[in-house]
């Protein structure tokens, strides 16, 4: 839970800033692709999905945590920054699948 400390209106701004940057670490990250893995036995909801390694970066580009198993269906490889998510929802729609393991996919390709 988020609360609002000061009721001035310059710290409305910074209130927002602070919740738009909370909901995109949540949802959204950049990351490398550090690898693909592949599995002979995994969830039915999984096959035909590419399975790569992403490593999230900060913004100066160095690892932040660890790295995380994305599905990607945009053709990401070895090196390449992409945009992930671990927005449930959207990976389960993406996947059709409402009971899909799967929590983060690549959702973009950085430039």
């Amino acid at each position: 839970m988020v609360e609002k400390v000061h009721d001035s209106p310059t710290s409305d701004c910074s209130y927002l800033s602070h919740i738009s940057h909370l909901l995109t670490d949540i949802i959204m990250n950049l990351g490398r692709v550090i690898g693909q893995a592949t599995s002979t036995v995994k969830h039915p909801s999984m096959d035909g999905w590419r399975l790569l390694v992403v490593q999230p970066v900060n913004n100066a580009g160095d690892a932040d945590g660890d790295p995380v198993m994305s599905i990607d269906d945009l053709g990401a490889g070895r090196g390449d920054m992409v945009l992930i998510s671990s927005d449930g929802k959207a990976v389960r729609e993406m996947m059709k699948s409402n009971n899909t393991p799967v929590r983060w996919a690549v959702i973009g390709l950085a430039d």
